[in-house]
């Protein structure tokens, strides 16, 4: 297995942010029976929408660009969203994810690679 990518942890912190998010939301714990899932038990099509966002965070230059992005599908349904400088929970939970990714995305002297390492032949 190759070694985890800056990437892959910034999108495991997106999830443990929304954990977080829904745990103080209501007080009870968000992972178990009839709640969210760990990481570790979240089926790959869901780390991968996380590590997508991660991705898209990191190739923003501006929290409206993300956002807008982020967005997109519900926007082109008809449904209202609100702008970026809108003082929501949805607005905030969106400058949150954003400002978290940027803060991991751009570590000064990481030692980390954004993106995974070529596999050497041979590797399986």
């Amino acid at each position: 297995m190759n070694a985890p990518t800056v990437i892959d942890i910034a999108a495991r912190a997106l999830h443990d942010l929304t954990l977080a998010h829904h745990h103080i939301e209501d007080g009870r714990p968000p992972v178990g029976e009839n709640r969210y899932k760990a990481w570790e038990d979240l089926p790959d099509s869901a780390r991968r929408s996380n590590r997508w966002l991660a991705q898209k965070a990191l190739n923003s230059e501006s929290f409206g660009e993300y956002y807008g992005w982020t967005t997109l599908a519900e926007r082109q349904m008809g449904h209202e969203v609100p702008d970026t400088s809108s003082d929501t929970e949805r607005t905030r939970g969106a400058r949150a994810q954003y400002y978290l990714l940027q803060h991991l995305l751009h570590i000064d002297g990481a030692t980390l690679s954004v993106e995974p390492e070529p596999a050497r032949s041979g590797d399986a």
